[in-house]
């Protein structure tokens, strides 16, 4: 399961892995779409000039932010019905290459449950509910990653023919907010083909990883010199609660893309309306 959101910053900071789970509605995406993380639907359905800028793009990214803790598990669950496993968090600092998670992960016989990822300013979750040897996961949560990238741009060019149809340039050029969401409209675009082009490529896409295995090949994992950050799951009640890694302090700058910043409002809505008409690749 591949959740992805891009975050602008505007609506402030959030834990990085959360286990609360709703259905929110999405602009510009076919049906609901699961939500995981502390974003309720109202913080999602503000129409408020000082957090629109995030709104939208959450709304055109399809959602994937997970938010503090990780997946919670009850006893005797701890990884795909193995009674045998441990749990652990490990972070890397920054993102590194699928290649040096599988080496990192097979010499010590982790089984990957969920990656971290963050790339061209989206945050995003891979999660498995199965057993999957690590390169087997890798592959599907790269080739998930590109799809969802693939899925939000189409998203976003519906929004674009929306906005097109609902405010004429004469509206859009008199009104503030009009012109926060054309920039919004057009910088999250910018950011999904970025993203996009970039897991094409393999560059790194996953900074931290929840994994299972045995108690003295998690230890030996977490001292790996990779590995900056970790923690053990904990019984909290009657739940096992795994430790959630930070995201990079690097990662939560705000993503404005140059271009778009410096557009006359006449160039932004001219830029939309070709983009609503198919007309022009950026």
């Amino acid at each position: 399961m591949l959740l992805f959101v891009f975050w602008l910053g505007s609506l402030g900071n959030k834990d990085e892995h959360a286990n609360e789970e709703a259905t929110v509605p999405l602009l510009g995406v076919d049906g609901p779409v699961p939500v995981v993380g502390h974003w309720s639907e109202k913080e999602l359905r503000m129409q408020h000039k000082h957090v629109f800028r995030s709104l939208v793009v959450a709304a055109l990214a399809i959602a994937f932010f997970s938010v503090g803790t990780s997946q919670a598990d009850p006893p005797g669950a701890l990884g795909f019905g193995r009674d045998d496993l441990s749990l652990a968090n490990v972070g890397f600092g920054s993102a590194v290459s699928d290649d040096e998670i599988l080496h990192l992960l097979e010499r010590h016989n982790a089984v990957p449950r969920a990656a971290f990822m963050w790339i061209s300013g989206l945050t995003g979750t891979h999660r498995t509910y199965e057993a999957k040897d690590v390169s087997t996961f890798l592959k599907e949560a790269r080739a998930e990653t590109v799809e969802t990238f693939r899925k939000s741009l189409r998203g976003n060019r519906r929004q674009l023919r929306h906005f097109v149809k609902m405010h004429a340039e004469e509206k859009v050029i008199s009104d503030d907010d009009l012109q926060i969401q054309s920039r919004s409209l057009l910088n999250i675009r910018a950011t999904l083909k970025a993203g996009l082009a970039a897991a094409q490529k393999g560059e790194p896409l996953i900074y931290a990883m929840e994994v299972g295995g045995d108690a003295a090949s998690l230890e030996r994992l977490m001292k790996e010199e990779r590995v900056r950050t970790s923690g053990r799951a904990k019984t909290i009640g009657n739940r096992i609660v795994v430790p959630g890694t930070l995201k990079p302090e690097a990662y939560e700058a705000e993503f404005l893309d140059p271009d778009v910043q410096a557009m006359s409002t006449q160039d932004l809505y001219r830029r939309i309306k070709a983009l609503a008409e198919g007309i022009g690749k950026k």
